[in-house]
């Protein structure tokens, strides 16, 4: 089968710094073409990527590099330059898949790039009645969430709607011994944005420092606008909470080595996301699990495909009035009963291992295998 991954204009691939969307098409484009199928992946260019060439089987294109800036229209403003961009430069295939905002409609204009399959890794704003008109032939939500949100926003789009979930990488997030006693450490790695809930968490290990409970604290991820974070005040903000608290603010860990390395050296991972309309699936808080750490989550509903709570993992009530008071409560409690930890985590590991890359590269390839007979 010929396929094309167009993935977006604002991050590349490994080994460039990337986000987690390009990682996983990487990743799978990678089991795709251990399949003998003939895969070709276009991406934004980066000092790391080569301009052309073929990696691990699957022959890589880069195309303009843009930054994204915190202006929405901007950013879609720059998408439809580079998709169209894009879109001229596809070869003849049997399928395209794309997570790109415009390039599902500029692709209409060359039927021969394949059928059009939208990987729809965020929630929808708008977008899937024209994705309807435009005819996609597959829209790919990553969580049954995201799949409930796209037939609210165009019911038309349900039969051409299928569950197919991010994957994560079981070869470098693998369990991890841990011992389920003082110190105790918590790590939450992600977007720092107010959307991700941190300054909830950092009231919370707040809450359990005035009762005596340390808790060592590390939250890592990107802060500067420019990268997806809150920018500057919500750094000092969430500083200023962390101060006199054993707490960490780490840049992002690009490297899956290191950061399955540092997901292992905490017993808790937590990711207190409160971004109802903003979070889609959760790959973070999975791979966490994968690793045996024991996951706090907020109650979203996407995280609900593959968080068990109280047998998998564990969640709070981030709607709650008291949602700082609620996260401290859950934190106190697994804290104090390590069998529970290792239960959770036992479960957790159990769960992850059907997330692997090779299962859903297997997944998607079925569904491409439906679409091309019609």
């Amino acid at each position: 089968m010929r396929i094309s991954i167009l993935t977006g204009p604002f991050f590349s691939i490994p080994p460039a710094p990337c986000g987690a969307v390009e990682r996983i098409w990487w990743d799978i484009a990678r089991a795709f073409a251990a399949q003998g199928h003939d895969v070709r992946l276009f991406c934004r260019a980066a000092h790391e990527v080569p301009a052309r060439a073929t990696v691990d089987g699957v022959a890589v294109q880069s195309l303009t590099a843009w930054r994204g800036t915190s202006s929405l229209a901007v950013n879609l403003l720059k998408d439809a330059a580079y998709a169209a961009d894009a879109v001229r430069r596809l070869p003849p295939a049997d399928i395209l898949v794309t997570n790109t905002f415009w390039a599902p409609v500029a692709a209409r204009l060359r039927p021969a790039a394949g059928r059009v399959v939208v990987n729809v890794a965020r929630m929808p704003k708008g977008q899937m009645r024209v994705y309807h008109a435009a005819g996609v032939a597959r829209l790919a939500a990553v969580s049954s969430a995201v799949a409930e949100a796209i037939r609210r926003e165009c019911p038309r789009c349900a039969v051409r709607t299928r569950v197919l979930p991010n994957p994560i990488d079981t070869e470098h997030f693998v369990p991890v011994t841990r011992a389920w006693k003082a110190p105790h450490s918590l790590i939450y790695a992600g977007r720092i944005h107010p959307e991700k809930g941190l300054h909830v968490l950092l009231r919370a290990v707040r809450l359990l420092a005035r009762d005596g409970v340390t808790m060592r604290t590390r939250l890592v991820g990107a802060w500067r606008t420019a990268d997806g974070g809150g920018g500057e005040a919500y750094r000092a903000r969430l500083e200023r909470l962390a101060r006199g608290l054993d707490v960490r603010f780490e840049d992002p860990v690009y490297d899956r080595t290191a950061f399955a390395r540092l997901l292992g050296e905490s017993q808790y991972f937590c990711y207190p996301s409160l971004a109802e309309r903003g979070e889609s699936f959760g790959v973070a808080p999975l791979e966490a699990m994968a690793t045996g750490a024991v996951a706090i989550v907020s109650d979203l509903a996407c995280f609900r495909d593959f968080v068990r709570p109280g047998q998998n993992a564990l969640a709070f009530d981030h709607c709650a009035p008291d949602h700082a008071a609620r996260l401290a409560d859950v934190l106190r409690g697994v804290r104090d009963d390590p069998q529970a930890c290792a239960r959770l985590s036992a479960a957790a590991a159990e769960t992850a291992r059907a997330y692997s890359v090779p299962a859903i590269a297997a997944r998607y390839l079925a569904d491409f295998e439906e679409l091309t007979r019609r």
